[in-house]
């Protein structure tokens, strides 16, 4: 239908207004690296921060202080675990550095406990992981729901076994996405240790198979996601490593001699805690670079690489500072919210084709189009790709009553036609559309966000094409066989990837959406 290449005039006017648009995206989309030497284990060296000691932990039966997690909801408390294989207790901190509550997992006898994380549910997850000698068939993992409030007393608790895919390993890290509930397991070695992820739903009779996923620095001690679960923080080797993803790790160096065993996100997510294992142990306060900070929407901006802007009029896309958006999107990170505004009879021209659109466009080649083959294109046949983002519905969004459609984002071909794959608003419902399938996602939420998390394979044929979407966290669609590029003149037509509003010629209406920062990553478990 249209061949989309540059962005043309509209209705004979210059583009000098749109530009100052597309300037502005490209300042928050640009692909400048982050300032830093790189090193060897995939980090990248920031300056340190100020540091200070945020509390002591002065519980004198407090010995040899294992994991660390902060009470999202309960200001100034901190989880920590204690005890033996006989017994293990949960510990409750304030402030001051004083057990305010204690709880007993009576009954688990643990191996070797080495980490904690608090997951979703206020649910407390222990991690019975050490294994130094590598003589252990199987390690294991105990939950139990932490009481807000009460005495001390023994907790109910479950115990889920795990075993590694690819052999025995000594992990020391612990990780639960607090979004979704996924669990991680960093494996603890002096060369380059590995991120293994758990299945989706754990199994309380079988043994749960770990899988690696990806690589982790060496020395790997301690880890946890921030409470939104698209910030996670590592710590080796004297330093604190975070970033969004575990290949996109920044390095913040910590004092001489500082033994940081275990971290923490604050709750705001902008600096962890960290500390050592032992006696009166002092929790230190490390501030983040504004690059790998739980604020930084920049930064998921440029990941993704909006390269320009299609609309009628200038203001029909803008950034807005979250402060003044609707309300703060489930899987942002602070940065900055996209508006999108078409109003009744407003349309865009692009090489000779005529089409009622406000949208951005990005994950296209740098160079020519044409003189580009689908294998270097950002998302080229054969790969996997993950899409997370928010959309925001207003409460008075006038839905379809009839045939009228409206996509919101999609993965659109070179070369061909309609989408492939796209992300539509069907009547009053959310639904995974385009020119290869049709599934409902759920009623529209009007007057708040929903996220989206978007898997995709890119093939030509449904034998090796699949797509799965989460919402909110919740699966929406399992793994679906579908060919999720077209085929063109014989060849893969390469996809690139569209986001505002695209829809039919019968709206009459003025319409608006807006979206959170858009998050693309090679690696499912880095999004769950």
């Amino acid at each position: 239908m249209h061949r989309l290449a540059r962005v043309r005039p509209v209705h004979g006017r210059p583009l000098h207004a749109l530009s100052v648009a597309v300037a502005t995206v490209a300042a928050l989309l640009g692909t400048v690296p982050a300032e830093g030497a790189d090193h060897a284990d995939g980090t990248t060296a920031a300056a340190r921060p100020a540091d200070a000691v945020e509390r002591t932990l002065r519980d004198p039966s407090l010995t040899r202080p294992t994991g660390l997690a902060v009470d999202p909801r309960i200001p100034g408390r901190v989880y920590t675990v204690s005890g033996s294989r006989r017994t293990l207790q949960v510990l409750a901190v304030s402030a001051d550095g004083r057990t305010r509550a204690h709880w007993s997992l009576r009954g688990a006898q643990p191996r070797h406990v080495t980490d904690i994380a608090l997951g979703r549910g206020r649910r407390l997850w222990v991690g019975d992981l050490g294994d130094p000698h590598r003589t252990r068939r199987q390690i294991g993992l105990l939950s139990a729901v932490l009481p807000q409030r009460g005495s001390s007393r023994s907790l109910p608790w479950t115990r889920f076994r795990l075993r590694y895919a690819d052999g025995r390993h000594d992990a020391q890290a612990l990780l639960v996405n607090p979004a979704t509930g996924r669990v991680f397991v960093v494996t603890r070695s002096s060369r380059s240790g590995g991120v293994y992820a758990a299945p989706r739903v754990l199994s309380r009779t079988r043994v749960n198979v770990l899988r690696r996923v990806a690589a982790a620095p060496s020395g790997v001690t301690g880890g946890e996601f921030s409470r939104s679960g698209r910030t996670l923080a590592l710590t080796h080797d004297g330093a604190v490593s975070t970033g969004s993803s575990f290949g996109r790790l920044s390095r913040v160096a910590l004092p001489a001699g500082t033994a940081a065993r275990y971290v923490a996100f604050t709750r705001a997510s902008d600096a962890v805690l960290v500390g050592a294992r032992r006696a009166r142990a002092a929790l230190l306060r490390v501030s983040l670079p504004a690059s790998t900070a739980g604020a930084a929407g920049a930064s998921s901006f440029r990941q993704l690489g909006w390269r320009a802007v299609q609309a009628p009029r200038p203001r029909s896309i803008t950034l807005m500072n979250p402060r003044l958006a609707p309300a703060t999107p489930p899987s942002a990170t602070g940065g900055t919210v996209m508006r999108v505004e078409l109003r009744d009879g407003e349309t865009v021209t692009t090489s000779g084709y005529t089409a009622h659109r406000a949208e951005v466009y990005g994950r296209n080649p740098a160079g020519t189009w044409s003189g580009t083959p689908a294998s270097k294109w950002p998302d080229p046949p054969g790969s996997t790709r993950w899409y997370d983002f928010s959309v925001y519905v207003p409460a008075d969004f006038v839905l379809a009553t009839d045939q009228r459609w409206l996509d919101f984002t999609q993965w659109k071909g070179y070369r061909g036609g309609s989408p492939p794959i796209a992300l539509e608003l069907h009547r009053s419902e959310f639904r995974l559309g385009g020119s290869n399938i049709a599934r409902s996602l759920g009623t529209v939420k009007r007057g708040g966000w929903t996220r989206f998390t978007v898997g995709l394979h890119f093939a030509t044929t449904g034998k090796r094409g699949w797509v799965t979407v989460y919402r909110d966290g919740d699966l929406k669609l399992p793994r679906t066989s579908v060919a999720t590029l077209d085929t063109v003149n014989g060849r893969p037509d390469p996809i690139y990837l569209k986001q505002g509003i695209y829809r039919s010629a019968a709206w009459h209406t003025t319409q608006v959406l807006c979206f959170s920062p858009t998050r693309v990553t090679p690696v499912d478990p880095l999004l769950r």
